[in-house]
């Protein structure tokens, strides 16, 4: 691996850390019940370190099992563009051929179906109980 690569993946994964700590901290303030948008927001970050959660196997269980109930769904494949691989809204319009709106549209039908899927476990409480998130 080159030292560039070793450097960007070290702050991938201190960012991935700091992130997830919010994320935490915000739900253990109880401050994800406040606000759908705060709430989508969360499921939107977790979807950005899926990639990462190598030390949290049991989230990740839990994020993969979520994705499963919803990959059958229309622009799925939004998941995977916009999130996982760093596409932008627009490159990711044009791989899926349609527009920008309709992207848009899709992805926050998704997160909303991640996030009823993620939150009506008690997801959130588990990880509320976690003191770190990854262990």
């Amino acid at each position: 691996m080159k030292p560039e690569d070793k450097k960007i993946n070290e702050l991938i994964e201190k960012t991935s850390q700091k992130t997830a700590d919010h994320v935490i901290k915000n739900l253990r303030n109880k401050r994800i019940i406040v606000s759908e948008n705060t709430l989508k927001k969360n499921v939107e970050s977790l979807l950005r370190l899926y990639p990462y959660l190598e030390k949290n196997v049991q989230l990740k269980n839990k994020i993969s099992s979520a994705l499963d109930m919803i990959n059958n769904t229309p622009y799925f494949r939004i998941i995977d563009l916009y999130y996982f691989k760093r596409k932008t809204v627009e490159e990711t319009a044009e791989i899926l051929e349609t527009d920008v709106s309709n992207i848009y549209k899709k992805k926050r039908l998704l997160i909303n179906n991640l996030k009823e899927i993620l939150f009506a476990d008690d997801l959130g409480e588990e990880i509320m109980q976690n003191s770190r998130f990854y262990k």
